[in-house]
């Protein structure tokens, strides 16, 4: 379909649905990247807007649930990314589909903090690469003393 300035809010909406199977699973997008640069850039800015809008009350309602919100660029656009489909349900129930956003969002969430954990090791083990072996063992005893220090304390307030 070729996309034009006339092009009707449904067609771009329905175009925008069709890219996704283009789009791989765990990958992050927003609605702009559904569209080549030269076809969004077609797109009247009011229509861009609503068609934002559009997916957005998609990604909420959709039965299969497969894209969730993930927050918003610097440019305040909606980011998504399309899960996995072997936690994809069909469901019809409101309340079960709730549960199930709030699921794909927890293992969403789940998997950030991991790869946030990993950084932070990572440059903890950097850190305690650059420091000498002296260095290393002076800290750790200082850490160690300051525990038994703390474990003295609060067995004398027990008593």
């Amino acid at each position: 379909m070729k996309i034009n300035c006339n092009t009707s809010l449904n067609e771009l909406f329905k175009n925008a649905k069709e890219t996704l199977d283009q789009i791989e699973e765990d990958e992050e997008f927003i609605v702009k990247d559904l569209f080549t640069g030269f076809e969004w850039n077609r797109i009247d800015i009011g229509n861009r807007s609503k068609l934002g809008a559009m997916f957005f009350n998609f990604s909420k309602h959709d039965d299969k649930l497969i894209i969730v919100g993930i927050g918003k660029t610097i440019q305040n656009q909606q980011k998504y990314r399309k899960l996995h489909d072997d936690v994809e349900i069909e469901v019809d129930n409101g309340e079960l589909k709730e549960m199930k956003l709030q699921y794909k969002s927890l293992v969403y969430n789940s998997n950030e903090k991991l790869k946030n954990l990993e950084d932070i090791n990572k440059d903890l083990i950097s850190k305690l690469l650059s420091k000498d072996k002296k260095t290393l063992i002076e800290e750790a005893d200082k850490d160690t003393n300051e525990l038994y220090i703390q474990y003295l304390e609060s067995i004398s307030k027990i008593e």
